[in-house]
C-alpha cells in the first residue's frame, strides 16, 4: 500500500491549498449531505443512500437527482467506487454459531429483497435489481446505470485500518500539525502494519 508518493502528496497539497491558499473551502465548511438539504451546496461528492432517507423529512421540496462524478479531464471515463456488503467474525467472538446463523438468515436473495424494499436500500443480489420497487424507484434506476463504471474497494479486514491511518493523515495535514510527505509516510507504514495483521 503506497500513499507517500508522487500521486498522494499532489492529491493532498490539492486539498490543503483549497482551504488555505485558494480558500474555496475551509474547515468548518459543514457536512456535504446537510449543506445539499440546506440548499448552499449545488451538489454533493460522496454516498447519496444518506440523502434519500433524510431528504423527505428535511427537505420535502428538494428535487435531487444522482449521476456519475464529473471527470478530471476531457476524454476521460467516468468512475464511481462500489462497495459491497462484507461480514465478518471475530476470532474471539463468543457466539460465533449464533453469528454465522444470523449472517446466513439475512445473506439470502428473498431477505435482501425484503429488507431493501422495506428500508429503501439497495439490493446485493442481481436479480433482486429486477423486481419492483427498483425497476422504478428514480435513485435505483439512476444507480443501475452507474454500475458499468463501477470500482469495486479492495475486500479485506485490513482495509479499516487503511482508511484509518489515511484519514488521520490527511487530518494532521489540514490542521498543520504534519507536512504532508511525514503524514503519508506514517500512514503508509500504520496501512501495511493492519494489511499484514490481517492476513495473520
Amino acid at each position: 500500500m503506497l500513499f507517500n508518493n508522487e500521486g498522494g502528496k499532489a492529491a493532498l497539497k490539492l486539498v490543503y491549498d483549497m482551504i488555505y491558499v485558494d480558500k474555496s473551502t475551509s474547515l468548518n465548511f459543514p457536512d456535504p449531505r446537510a449543506a445539499l438539504l440546506q440548499g448552499i451546496a449545488a451538489m454533493q461528492i460522496s454516498e447519496t443512500i444518506s440523502i434519500q432517507a433524510r431528504q423527505p423529512k428535511e427537505a420535502p421540496n428538494l428535487r435531487w437527482g444522482v449521476d456519475l462524478p464529473p471527470v478530471r479531464y476531457v476524454g476521460y471515463e467516468p468512475a464511481t467506487n462500489l462497495n459491497s456488503w462484507f461480514y465478518s467474525v471475530p476470532r474471539l467472538s463468543m457466539n460465533k454459531e449464533l453469528t454465522w446463523k444470523a449472517i446466513k438468515w439475512i445473506n439470502s436473495v428473498q431477505r435482501d429483497y425484503e429488507l431493501c424494499a422495506k428500508y429503501k436500500s439497495t439490493p446485493r443480489y442481481k436479480e433482486n435489481w429486477a423486481k419492483p420497487p427498483f425497476t422504478t424507484d428514480p435513485y435505483a434506476v439512476a444507480l443501475r446505470k452507474m454500475l458499468p463504471y463501477g470500482r469495486a474497494y479492495p475486500n479485506n479486514l485490513g482495509l479499516d485500518g487503511i482508511m484509518e491511518s489515511l484519514g488521520a493523515a490527511i487530518q494532521k495535514v489540514w490542521h498543520n500539525e504534519a507536512e504532508i510527505g511525514p503524514a503519508l509516510a506514517e500512514a503508509e507504514e500504520l496501512a501495511n502494519k493492519a494489511i499484514r495483521d490481517a492476513a495473520k
